[in-house]
């Protein structure tokens, strides 16, 4: 049983207390406690669990020894059918603690049962002066083996241990209200029969002014009506109910409602609005749409778990899959159906080169480029950009004819659009003894930004915008843009060979110069351009 008093928590009687953090949130309290020595001198027992508004019901998990156990705990109120000694509670039910007749103080035989309101019914308990003879008493009252001669009546003294020789044997004509029963009298007084004299099954009879017997406070189990010291009887179940749903009914004996019928989750069971209950899933499987197999689970409130089913979109490569990229699109590299779109002949997504075939070392190979051109710049600086460009190498200079479909990537005529790789921090695919050290800021240098090669606006935002995405690749590096310089805070130190793909676009007849300063941590500067011209269609 779990116990909360205020910021204590017991697993009782397992487990020693331990301390409890809570926490307020809109699905109700939130839980978590630690019991040392759980069992008992054992290991750690650790708690989670939350409780309904309402504080009516608690469900979460229990873990010791990396065991992880579901569980469900709703609040004990009398008439439950279990024992809640620290909520006041002397019985519950047919839950009576061990206590019986003999341990209250009566005599060994009779019955103890348990009140409405979980106190103990003694009421048939065997005890000294209740008319009956119980064991280990000679006799009780007028309840006697002894017959008197005379026709009087032998009366049993007052600790039941042996004959009133002085009151027995008297005369039996004495008045109603005496205390004995006498004549024609049903009883006197305490002098009454007991229930189960009387055909009753329980209870206890009292005497009327005129000393006949009133049965109202006996019960008869079966009879359809629940009465006092019974917990329901037959269909009358006192207003009782299955809290989840379910069918609540009364034990054969009237001695407390069985709750079998009832709906519990983490029973096992499937049952009422549950989706699941432990290992029944109710023929459920890993088959939504877009699922193709993984395991389905059932949570500590009976609702299915489908975060460990295998889908097209989450973002993990799973059994099944060539790629997920988060979604369920095509036209981004990785197709609606987790399929990749590399070698479709078109350059798509993080792609910088698609030449259609998987041949190795022809220029483009799985979609990356064989080589990249490291733009120029001082040897021990050169990795810190590196470029290439899809259909043609990379080099100082590069042209293309309008039309062309080895090196112009666009639909449009009167213009030539290149597919450029930008990459940060790379020296595996250099000839060059660069280590890489970081990137602090980049920026456009004068080629970009001013003569008759300059970038348009438009044509620089994109640049800036495809360094700044590979910058911010880096968990936790925020890059800041002021005019056409970004600074990377911190500098992209610990991430190598980060490549994001950029059109660059070039009118006939023209020339457009991407030129950049890359700068690392130590100040020192990579300077990069490649020149891109278009010749007019023939």
């Amino acid at each position: 049983m779990l116990v909360l008093r205020g910021r204590i928590l017991e697993l009782s009687p397992a487990c020693p207390p331990g301390r409890v953090r809570r926490t307020a949130t809109a699905r109700g309290t939130r839980l978590v406690a630690t019991l040392l020595h759980c069992p008992r001198g054992s290991a750690r027992l650790h708690v989670q669990a939350t409780i309904a508004p309402g504080c009516q019901l608690m469900r979460g998990t229990a873990r010791v020894r990396g065991t992880r156990r579901a569980f469900r705990a709703a609040r004990s109120t009398c008439g439950d059918g279990r024992l809640d000694a620290g909520g006041g509670e002397r019985c519950d039910g047919a839950e009576l603690g061990g206590a019986t007749c003999a341990t209250l103080g009566f005599g060994a035989d009779g019955r103890l049962g348990c009140g409405t309101d979980c106190t103990f019914d003694v009421r048939a308990c065997g005890r000294c002066g209740n008319g009956r003879i119980d064991p280990g008493e000679v006799c009780d009252g007028y309840a006697v083996t002894a017959v008197c001669e005379n026709g009087g009546r032998a009366v049993c003294r007052p600790d039941c241990r042996g004959l009133d020789l002085a009151n027995s044997c008297r005369d039996v004509t004495g008045p109603c209200g005496d205390g004995m029963r006498e004549g024609g009298e049903q009883c006197d007084g305490s002098d009454t029969p007991g229930c189960q004299a009387l055909g009753f099954d329980a209870g206890l009879a009292a005497c009327r002014m005129d000393c006949t017997v009133d049965p109202s406070g006996c019960t008869r189990c079966g009879n359809g009506q629940k009465e006092p010291g019974e917990p329901c009887d037959g269909a009358d179940l006192g207003g009782a109910s299955c809290p989840e749903g379910g069918t609540l009914r009364c034990a054969d004996d009237c001695s407390q409602l069985d709750r079998s019928g009832c709906f519990f989750c983490g029973n096992g069971r499937r049952e009422g609005d549950e989706e699941c209950d432990g290992g029944d899933l109710g023929g459920a499987g890993c088959d939504a749409p877009a699922e193709h197999g993984g395991e389905l689970r059932c949570t500590a409130d009976c609702r299915l778990d489908r975060l460990g089913c295998w889908r097209c979109g989450n973002g993990n490569r799973e059994p099944g899959e060539q790629c997920d990229d988060g979604n369920r699109s095509s036209g981004d590299g990785c197709s609606a159906d987790c399929t990749s779109e590399c070698g479709d002949g078109v350059v798509e997504g993080p792609e910088e080169c698609d030449d259609g075939n998987a041949v190795l070392n022809d220029g483009c190979s799985f979609c990356s480029l064989d080589t990249l051109f490291g733009g120029g710049g001082a040897e021990e600086t050169d990795c810190n950009l590196a470029w290439g460009v899809a259909g043609v190498p990379a080099a100082p200079a590069v042209g293309c004819t309008d039309g062309d479909a080895s090196c112009d990537q666009g639909s449009s005529a009167g213009e030539c659009a290149f597919h450029v790789t930008l990459c940060l921090n790379v020296a595996a695919r250099l000839a060059t003894r660069c280590v890489p050290g970081g990137i602090a800021r980049v920026a456009l240098a004068a080629e970009s930004l001013a003569g008759p090669a300059a970038l348009e606006p438009s044509a620089q935002a994109a640049v800036l915008d495809t360094l700044t995405a590979a910058l911010e690749w880096a968990p936790g590096t925020t890059v800041v843009r002021e005019g056409t310089t970004l600074t990377a805070t911190p500098p992209m130190t610990r991430y190598a060979d980060v490549c994001r793909p950029l059109a660059v676009v070039v009118p006939a007849r023209a020339t457009r110069t991407v030129a950049l300063l890359v700068t690392d941590p130590q100040e020192r500067v990579d300077a990069d351009a490649i020149a891109f011209s278009c010749a007019p269609a023939p």
